[in-house]
């Protein structure tokens, strides 16, 4: 059977919250998902703010655990194509992005494994009988505490 990783990219590897902050003045809290639309109400479009997203501390680090044995892929649940774009031209990282809103259609056996900072992603994800972690942006550690769980 194949390990297969999947893994969220705003948040888990971009640093979503920090690049709304810094660059457009808008303040947005761990774990409260807001339901803003992009380039209305004051917010950036995607393009705008994916031509800027800035990496979190811990992605080229986190993305080194998982190293050359593993086939991991971004699943997201927007913007795919414009994730891939980011990837590759600021980061040069020539990765696969899926776009799905059920992400957990894509658990395809029990070592099938969802790395999302949304909790809903992850239960659902269990339910269907994979493994998941939520990588809880609340935490003051919470690639730290990754670690502690990856490396068992």
């Amino acid at each position: 059977m194949k390990t297969y990783l999947l893994l969220d990219a705003d948040g888990v590897l971009f640093d979503f919250i920090g690049t709304m902050k810094k660059y457009f003045g808008i303040e947005l809290k761990p774990n409260e998902f807001a339901n803003f639309q992009w380039g209305k109400n004051g917010y950036p479009t995607a393009e705008e703010f994916y031509a800027v997203v800035e990496p979190q501390p811990w992605m080229w680090k986190l993305l080194k655990c998982f190293g050359t044995n593993l086939d991991f892929k971004i699943l997201t649940t927007s913007h795919a194509e414009l994730k891939q774009k980011t990837f590759k031209e600021r980061f040069g990282l020539d990765l696969i992005v899926i776009q799905s809103f059920n992400k957990e259609n894509f658990c395809l056996n029990p070592i099938s494994t969802l790395i999302d900072d949304n909790n809903k992603y992850c239960k659902a994800w269990k339910e269907k009988g994979g493994l998941s972690y939520w990588f809880d942006l609340a935490e003051k550690k919470p690639f730290e505490n990754f670690l502690s769980w990856w490396e068992l």
